[in-house]
């Protein structure tokens, strides 16, 4: 039965329309329909085009033998000047011609196109060559026979939809289930199968295509794959179930990722597009399939007017071919079910043969059997009387229409009398065909001619009669090393002559020889040969030489290895030709194996025990034989010569001890791992004790003793102790070196060997060497002698911005560093440090920390400006008094050493009010460093203090009263000609050339009605103003390193104009009328919402 290869495999086309993929035309469906939008059935269709094609793959190479092409039934799809081709090449008009059908095929039809010739190819092509026009095919089926297994093959008919065959074996689909893989694959054993594994690439596109074509169906995408990772937790390779490794698995994105590390099977993910994903093997709602082989043949091809006998399509069975009556069967008449599947052989063909009508024969008749002509008919001759038949009489009808085998004739069959016979005698049997005549001569003559004549058809005989003629064998020749003699000394016909030979040769022929009736001698003549014997015989276990066995020869004897001879080993060759005395025989003696010894070995040389063998004995490590030889021989007797010797322990000798030494042995077996051997103890190990190989002996020497030689020594293989006896020699170093400042003391009260000196330095000295000292084997100490050095301590260092000070007097232990600080810092720590033994400082260094004044105390009235923001030593707070307040006090105070503020407090008085004496804070108003000493002095300075107040006030009255200090009212209001919107003004004090308090960098402003606020400046400016005819400040920078001392009495002036001021200078008010503008002021200060200004002097 012929497969349809092409069933579900893969298609193209030239081109798709309507949904018509090249598919459906090998999707197994018949259906003649074609359902466009539906769920029908579906055909292949091509666009209109020229020469429209459609092509099936095989997936592989197959042998084509029928293409059966359907139609569709609408539509006017009519298939006309078709050609189908097969063979590898994707391009259609380069493969071999199956069929061409320029006619026309029907709607809804179905037409068989039977190959002229087996193709073999992978590719199928059905074409509608030269013409435009529209290829639709709803079914395409590609016939071949034997080349694959049908489906029936693997399963019953009502589960064929879920097999798939291919390339001889079989798949079966378990979609409707699922399971884990241990039990899937325990199912796919029992089908005698396993899951699917070691697929090629063409099986593959095959079974995910049908997968795809069934996902629909399926409750799970997923399909175990025949797989599985090795059984360790680092190793990455894949197996199949078969164990190959697999070989560039196909996996999915992503994949292999072992998630929880318990990934070790894999499946088809049809998520994927069907690629590889490995999951855990204990799922159990997989699907699987199962590859097994076939399980039948199923129904066997047979050709046309061929009969197939026999019902059973098993692995093995056998069916039988036959063809009609008449018809010739050509191939192989009986076909068997092979294990792969298929049948062997192909199917044979029945060939009708007739060989025609027969001629009758001359003086004979034929006979047809049973009436007819063609293959296997037969035919019967006969003849007429007196005739004979010359041939076959029976002839058949061949497999090539032909009667074989050839035509037989009758022919005449009596012969005439044969004439009288001369010398001799005729015997005739008869005169008919096939009848002899035997002619013989009389004695002395010989027969020449043909002996027999046989009567032939015809009426001939075979040949003509013989004459006999009278013999004579002429003299009989001589053999070399013979002689010949003549019985009846003739040499006519039937006469005798007889042969013999020297004494050493032996006639070889007949001894006889007869005188012939053609002339000759009768046999050959013989030869003289000098006697041989036979080849002797050789017992087994023998051999022997010499190959020369004439007459008075020798041969030799001998037997092989492990045998003994009885009898003579030479036989000689006799004239008998046979040997003298009987062969010698051989007997196999084997001594057997000997028993194993103690602490040794048996070595056989040849690996055998028999006779002449030989055994060598030897000893482990550390054992030495003992015995009268190391080799014994297998004997005649079957022993073993000698007595098996012994392996006794290689064991040294107790070594020697000369007088002074200690010995420390350690061997291996003693309980004890050393044992201390002193001249003393005597009875704690005898001279007769041994020790074992590789026991070691430690000598050593008694207190002050040198040991001359090597200390140590070993037991070696040959029993002796290796090296010399070592020596031990008394070594005196004698009393050690003194040192300066210290002394040297020997703890053990001994200068020997070993002894050490103890060297300790006095009071306040370190050492410095080693403060031991050892007696050494050539009798010096160790080293040199150390020095005692006096302790010091390094000199103590401070930064040099931390304002450290520290006086040292002396370096030694015991003195002392004293620390202080720089002015204006105060000391944190230790006032004093002390120098230790150890010339190290006592304790850690003290830090300097800057004085701080904390915030001066406020004045009522007034504010307190920190000119450099900060508290500590040399800050300066300015006072200052708000408008229609006049200070009564220093302008400024600076913070001293002691951490409070230089001068008395300022008050701030309204002006007219009488001046009230000032707040002493306990310091002096000129050195910020002072302290008063007594109650009487701060009486004097107050009344000073109110005296120049009094003074002050009075002054500052004076020169309002002149109108030397121009004040603007705070909140005056001016009107301008032109009526504009009023302006805040500023009040303006003009000071007789009094520098403004300078503030580094910050200016204070308070507009008319607003708080004070604050700026910053690039720069600071310095009022150009002078005291006394000198610049106070000359530079816009380190204003502060330029003021005045404590005993400068700047800052006691006021804003007011005394006696010198206007004796000296005179104030230019500013003007106030005709609009004329100002002069130009200097750069100026606000302070307090007071802006004060300087003016060009007059």
């Amino acid at each position: 039965m012929a497969t349809n290869v092409a069933l579900r495999k893969s298609a193209n086309q030239s081109s798709t329309a309507r949904g018509g993929s090249a598919l459906n035309a090998i999707d197994g469906d018949r259906s003649t329909f074609h359902d466009v939008g539906g769920t029908g059935g579906r055909c292949a269709e091509t666009a209109k085009e020229v020469s429209p094609w459609w092509m099936g793959d095989l997936m592989r190479p197959t042998a084509v033998n029928a293409v059966r092409v359907t139609t569709r039934t609408c539509c006017d799809y009519k298939l006309h000047d078709l050609e189908i081709r097969v063979g590898n090449n994707t391009n259609a008009q380069r493969n071999p011609l199956c069929a061409w059908f320029p006619g026309s095929v029907g709607d809804a039809e179905t037409k068989l196109f039977q190959c002229a010739k087996v193709l073999i190819g992978q590719f199928v092509f059905v074409q509608m060559v030269g013409v435009e026009s529209s290829l639709s095919l709803c079914e395409v089926e590609v016939f071949s026979a034997g080349a694959d297994i049908p489906r029936e093959s693997c399963t019953d008919s009502a589960a064929l939809d879920k097999v798939v065959a291919f390339n001889r074996t079989c798949y079966d689909l378990q979609l409707n289930e699922g399971n884990t893989f241990a039990k899937a694959r325990d199912t796919c054993i029992k089908q005698r199968g396993d899951l699917w594994n070691n697929v090629a690439r063409s099986t593959l596109e095959l079974i995910t295509r049908e997968l795809e074509r069934k996902k629909h169906a399926m409750k799970s995408p997923m399909v175990w794959v025949g797989a599985q990772k090795e059984a360790s937790f680092t190793s990455r390779t894949w197996r199949w179930v078969t164990g190959n490794v697999v070989e560039r698995p196909p996996w999915g994105r992503e994949q292999p990722n072992n998630y929880n590390g318990e990934q070790n099977c894999v499946v088809l993910d049809g998520g994927r597009d069907w690629l590889w994903n490995d999951v855990g093997c204990n799922l159990d709602q997989i699907h699987w399939i199962c590859k097994f082989p076939p399980l039948t043949c199923g129904h066997p091809d047979r050709r046309v007017n061929s009969t197939v006998v026999g019902k059973s399509f098993s692995m093995g069975a056998t069916v039988e071919y036959r063809c009609p009556t008449g018809s010739v069967t050509l191939g192989a008449t009986t076909r068997s079910c092979q294990t792969n599947g298929l049948w062997s052989d192909d199917s044979p063909t029945c060939k009708h043969v007739d060989c025609g009508p027969l001629k009758g024969i001359k003086d004979g008749e034929l006979v047809i059997v049973d009436g007819r002509t063609t293959f296997g008919a037969s035919v019967k001759y006969t003849c007429a009387e007196n005739y004979t038949l010359v041939g076959a009489s029976k002839r058949s009808c061949a497999t090539q229409g032909n009667w074989e085998p050839e035509e037989p004739k009758c022919l005449y069959g009596r012969c005439p009398e044969l004439p009288p016979f001369e010398r001799g005698s005729i015997t005739v049997a008869g005169l008919n065909a096939n009848d002899t005549a035997t002619y013989s001569c009389d004695l002395g003559h010989k027969l020449v001619g043909t002996k027999v004549l046989t009567c032939r058809l015809g009426g001939i005989w075979s040949a003509s009669p013989p004459v006999c003629q009278f013999v004579d064998c002429g003299p009989a020749p001589e053999p070399a090393h013979g002689s010949v003699w003549l019985v009846n000394g003739t040499t006519t016909f039937s006469s005798q002559a007889t042969y013999t030979c020297g004494s050493d040769y032996r006639l070889q022929g007949r001894t006889t020889r007869l005188c012939q009736e053609d002339g000759n001698w009768s046999s050959t003549l013989p030869t003289c040969k000098l006697i041989e014997c036979e080849e002797p015989d050789i017992p087994a276990g023998s051999y022997v030489t010499g190959t020369d066995f004439t007459i008075h020869r020798e041969i030799r004897y001998y037997c092989e290895k492990g045998h003994v001879m009885s009898g003579d080993s030479r036989r000689k060759c006799l004239r008998s030709g046979t040997w003298s005395d009987s062969a010698p025989t051989c007997t196999y003696v084997d001594c057997g194996a000997l028993t194993e010894i103690a602490n040794g070995q048996i070595a056989y040389t040849n690996g055998t025990t028999h006779l002449g063998s030989e055994v060598f004995y030897n000893c482990v490590q550390n054992y030495r034989l003992e015995g009268s030889s190391p080799s014994r021989t297998c004997m005649e007797d079957g022993k073993w010569s000698g007595v098996a010797p012994q392996c006794r322990e290689i064991r040294c000798p107790m070594p020697e001890r000369p007088d002074g030494v200690v010995l420390s042995i350690s061997s291996s077996d003693r309980l004890r791992a050393v044992t201390l051997l002193r001249n003393t103890d005597r009875g704690e190990a005898s001279s007769s004790s041994t020790f074992r190989i590789g026991s070691n002996v430690i000598y050593k020497c008694e207190r002050g003793f040198r040991l001359d030689g090597r200390n140590t020594r070993v037991c070696d293989e040959s029993g002796q102790w290796t090296g010399e006896v070592a020596v031990c020699t008394y070594v005196d170093c004698g009393s050690p070196e003194e040192t300066a400042h210290g002394t040297v003391s020997l703890p053990g009260n001994t200068t020997y060997l070993s002894s050490y000196a103890q060297y300790v330095c006095e009071v306040n000295y370190k050492l410095e060497g080693f403060e031991r000292r050892m007696c050494l084997e050539n009798g010096s100490w160790s080293g040199s002698p150390p020095n005692c050095k006096e302790i010091t301590c390094a000199a103590p260092a401070a930064a040099d911005d931390s304002g450290v000070l520290v006086t040292v007097t002396s370096s030694t232990v015991g003195s002392q560093a004293v620390y202080s600080c720089q002015e204006g810092r105060r000391l944190v720590g230790s006032l004093t440090r002390k120098c230790l033994v150890s010339g190290l400082w006592e304790g850690s260094q003290p830090d300097c920390e800057w004085v701080d004044c904390n915030q001066p105390e406020e004045v009522e009235n007034g504010r307190v400006f920190l000119v450099n923001g900060s508290t500590i030593f040399g800050s300066v707070a300015e006072y200052h008094c708000l408008p229609t307040f006049q200070r009564s006090g220093h302008f400024s105070r600076k913070c001293g050493a002691d951490g409070r503020w230089a001068g008395l407090i300022p008050l701030c008085i309204e002006e007219g009010k009488p001046i009230p004496p000032l707040h002493d804070n306990g310091l002096d108003s000129l050195s910020a460093g002072r302290q008063s000493s007594g109650s009487g002095v701060w009486i004097g300075v107050g009344a000073g203090i109110v005296l120049v107040l009094f003074v002050v006030i009075a002054l500052f009255y004076c020169k309002m009263k002149r109108g030397s200090w121009i004040w603007a009212a705070p909140n005056g209001k001016q009107n301008d000609s032109s009526g504009s919107n009023k302006k805040p003004q500023t009040i303006t004090m003009v000071p007789p050339n009094i520098p403004l308090p300078p503030t580094p960098q910050t200016q204070f402003t308070n507009p008319v009605g607003h708080q004070p606020t604050y700026s910053h400046h690039q720069q600071m400016h310095t009022l150009p103003v002078s005291l006394n005819g000198n610049s106070i400040y000359s530079s816009t920078n380190d204003i502060y390193e330029q003021l005045p001392g404590e005993n400068h009495h700047m800052y006691d002036l006021t804003y007011e104009d005394t006696a010198s001021t206007r004796k000296n200078r005179a104030i230019q008010p500013i003007p106030v009328s005709n609009g004329s503008p100002p002069p130009s002021p200097l750069p100026g200060v606000t302070v307090n919402g007071v802006t004060v200004n300087g003016f060009v002097m007059a």
